[in-house]
C-alpha cells in the first residue's frame, strides 16, 4: 500500500501523528478510490502513557450468505465496501511491577449512501507480568459490540467473516491468556 507517516514530538513526552494511505489495490484485490488516515496524539507521563486517534477506513466485508441463496450472483456483487469511522483511547501504566492497559472507541460505518449507518463499541483492558526467570504472563479481557453472545446466533456471514479475517473475532465476551518463554536467544515457547 503505498501510503504517508508524519510524526512531531513537542516537549519531551507528547507526539502527534498522521498516516494517509493512497487509493489502491487491497489485499482481497478491491480497489478503493478513497485512501485510509490517521490522526494519533501520544502523551507520556510519569505514571502512565495517554493516546487518543481518529482513523477512517474502507474495508470490504462479503455477503456469504447472499451468494449461497443466490440473492448476488457473483463475488464481485457480495464484495460490500464499507467506509469505517474510528474514535479511540489507549492508557497504559504500572502499578508495582504489573502492567495495565487499556483501549477502547466506537466505530461507526455506512455501506452506501442509502444504507443506514451501522456503530458498534469495543474495549480490551488487561495486565502483564514479567517474573525475574523471563517468564512473561499476559491476561486481557475483550469486548466486542458487533459480537454474539451465543454461538447459536452466529450466522453464516459471522463465521465467514472471522475465517476470512475481515474480524478479530464473533463472540461479544472474549478473555485472553498468553505465557513466553525464552528457550534461547532467538527462540522463545
Amino acid at each position: 500500500i503505498d501510503a504517508a507517516f508524519i510524526s512531531y514530538s513537542f516537549g519531551d513526552k507528547n507526539e502527534i501523528s498522521a498516516f494517509y494511505s493512497f487509493g489502491d489495490k487491497r489485499d482481497d484485490n478491491a480497489y478503493s478510490e478513497t485512501g485510509d488516515y490517521q490522526i494519533r496524539m501520544k502523551t507520556h507521563t510519569d505514571v502512565l502513557d495517554l493516546a487518543i486517534h481518529y482513523t477512517e477506513a474502507t474495508r470490504n466485508q462479503k455477503d456469504y450468505e447472499g451468494l449461497i441463496s443466490g440473492a448476488v450472483s457473483s463475488v464481485e456483487e457480495a464484495t460490500i465496501p464499507v467506509r469505517w469511522k474510528l474514535l479511540a483511547s489507549e492508557i497504559s501504566s504500572k502499578i508495582g511491577k504489573v502492567g495495565v492497559h487499556a483501549e477502547g472507541g466506537h466505530a461507526w460505518g455506512r455501506f452506501d449512501k442509502e444504507t443506514e449507518q451501522k456503530a458498534y463499541s469495543s474495549f480490551l483492558v488487561g495486565v502483564d507480568y514479567a517474573f525475574k526467570n523471563e517468564l512473561y504472563l499476559i491476561l486481557e479481557y475483550y469486548h466486542d459490540g458487533r459480537g454474539k453472545t451465543s454461538p447459536d446466533k452466529y450466522s453464516l456471514n459471522d463465521r465467514a467473516a472471522y475465517l476470512s479475517n475481515e474480524r478479530s473475532t464473533i463472540s461479544r465476551d472474549n478473555i485472553f491468556l498468553g505465557a513466553k518463554y525464552p528457550i534461547a536467544d532467538m527462540t522463545s515457547v
